[in-house]
């Protein structure tokens, strides 16, 4: 199964979440980024451009260029139209493929990641292609999912008697992270087995509370890999199921508002 996410619905929904405000906005800041001149910077898995723009740019005052790149030919389209710089060259690219990212070969000073690690079936290729990417001295950052309810609830679903039957012989996007509990010291350790040095490693648990069930479950639709695999006269009963079973795992706050848990790594790390 192609990764595919439906990218009007997730530009219109998307929102960074605290945590990765946090992330980007104070602890990268703290351990020295933004501070060199002439930085080439790469953001692996930009999607729509979003975050690119909004978030990572202001981070390099002294940028020289960036290289923002994304799987998904639809997402760089929209980064294209709505989140344009002359300093960003957004691109399709899989940092899985090195085939598709070898022209930027030890041309990064920092590389970034913001969500997308959870996605990939071989994360350690990924990795091991970003330790490629950069300098000598440069620095990476990624931030991602270990395990989320919105696995769980994805996986639940793919199984259900009810949806199943279109989703025969269709693999899934739910990292082993996920269902073998993985925890900071099995990222440290194949981090440093790639060749980097640890920077900064923690391991959080969040909880995020979307403004209404409406933003709740445009946004996790829009990054269901299952969507696709829905007969039109179908999705609509489908996101409603969807929306049932995220409610199952999480519940809603005191305010009544839905919300989604899970748990985060943050790494920091650097080639020698």
């Amino acid at each position: 199964m192609n990764l595919d996410f439906d990218h009007e619905l997730y530009s219109q929904s998307h929102v960074p979440s605290d945590v990765v405000i946090r992330f980007l906005a104070d602890t990268l800041p703290c351990l020295g980024w933004g501070k060199k001149c002439k930085e080439v910077v790469m953001d692996v898995g930009c999607g729509d451009g979003d975050i690119t723009m909004d978030m990572i740019l202001p981070l390099f005052p002294q940028l020289e260029n960036m290289v923002a790149f994304d799987v998904l030919p639809k997402m760089i389209d929209v980064a294209n139209e709505q989140n344009s710089h002359p300093r960003i060259e957004y691109a399709v690219a899989d940092i899985g493929d090195w085939s598709s990212v070898h022209q930027w070969k030890e041309q990064i000073t920092h590389l970034l990641s913001v969500h997308c690690f959870h996605w990939l079936k071989d994360q350690r290729i990924a990795f091991r292609n970003s330790y490629r990417l950069l300098k000598c001295s440069g620095e990476a950052a990624f931030i991602f999912f270990l395990e989320a309810s919105f696995f769980t609830a994805f996986s639940e679903i793919q199984k259900s008697p009810k949806w199943c039957h279109f989703f025969n012989e269709i693999g899934s996007y739910i990292p082993d992270s996920h269902h073998k509990k993985h925890d900071s010291s099995f990222y440290r350790k194949m981090l440093e087995d790639v060749g980097f040095e640890i920077i900064h490693c923690k391991k959080k648990q969040i909880a995020d509370v979307l403004p209404s069930d409406e933003d709740y479950i445009n946004f996790f639709t829009s990054i269901c890999v299952l969507m696709t695999h829905v007969p039109t006269d179908k999705k609509e009963e489908f996101r409603r199921d969807l929306f049932r079973e995220f409610l199952k795992h999480n519940g809603r706050d005191s305010d009544g508002l839905p919300f989604h848990r899970g748990t985060i790594i943050e790494l920091v790390v650097r080639k020698n």
